[in-house]
């Protein structure tokens, strides 16, 4: 039985500040400072290819790997590998990556932005991060 991974919305925050967002249904997303990289972000302590995350077709998951020399937190915790779920929060150097996943077309994963269940969640992380 053939399955299709949901739609990542990656939202980059510096502060509170949202810088980007983006939508994909690719299976391998690259974080980093070389400006090729799919999310990219400017800053020395961010390796040139930081992080991937990548879709695991065995475990319907999105598993985000730490390439880098400085590390990477998701939710406050230090990791090498870790599966991503609706919600998370990556960071790395200065910036954090809201991880949104949605079913259905990018179209309808940019609307509305995050459910309203987590707004205050997500507000109080970004004030406090």
């Amino acid at each position: 039985m053939s399955t299709t991974n949901p739609i990542l919305l990656m939202r980059v925050f510096l502060g509170e500040q949202e810088l980007q967002h983006l939508p994909t249904t690719r299976s391998k997303v690259i974080l980093g400072r070389d400006p090729y990289s799919d999310v990219y972000l400017e800053d020395p302590r961010i390796s040139r290819v930081h992080a991937s995350v990548d879709w695991q077709d065995e475990s319907n998951k999105y598993v985000l790997t730490d390439i880098s020399a400085n590390g990477t937190c998701v939710n406050g915790h230090h990791v090498k590998k870790i599966a991503l779920s609706h919600g998370d929060m990556i960071e790395l150097g200065r910036f954090r990556v809201l991880v949104e996943l949605h079913d259905g077309t990018t179209e309808n994963a940019l609307e509305g932005g995050a459910p309203p269940e987590w707004d205050a969640d997500i507000e109080r992380t970004l004030r406090n991060g």
